[in-house]
């Protein structure tokens, strides 16, 4: 079993959500190093005050030169990362729900984003 206290580093990606503060909330009280992820709108992590203290990091994760830059920009700050929470995904775009190719940007996003983060990590982390 992990030591609870000690402080961990913890990316959270897709931090702009109701879900992700929740999560922040709990793990602000055990006083670990968060990097809150945030892609186009940061309004509800800025909104909460008391997550102003941690380190927020815009990044497209769909765009694999935004990953890359990502995890360049955490590794200067942090020599480890301990946990990495995948909050992030897309959705169906509902005037296109009948086509084909909607549903196969959902997938690649959702499916081939998350595999993109655990390979950038890997050589960015763990070498």
């Amino acid at each position: 079993m992990n030591n609870t206290s000690k402080q961990k580093n913890i990316l959270i990606l897709g931090s702009n959500s109701d879900i992700a503060l929740d999560l922040l909330a709990k793990l602000e009280i055990l006083n670990h190093n968060l990097i809150l992820h945030y892609n186009k709108n940061n309004n509800l992590i800025y909104k909460n005050k008391k997550f102003i203290k941690n380190i927020f990091i815009k990044a497209d994760l769909q765009k694999t030169h935004e990953v890359k830059r990502m995890f360049q920009t955490i590794k200067k700050k942090f020599s480890h990362l301990d946990i990495i929470i995948c909050n992030f995904s897309t959705y169906d775009n509902s005037k296109k729900i009948n086509q084909l190719k909607n549903y196969k940007n959902v997938y690649n996003i959702n499916v081939f984003g998350n595999i993109d983060i655990i390979l950038s990590y890997v050589k960015f982390f763990k070498k």
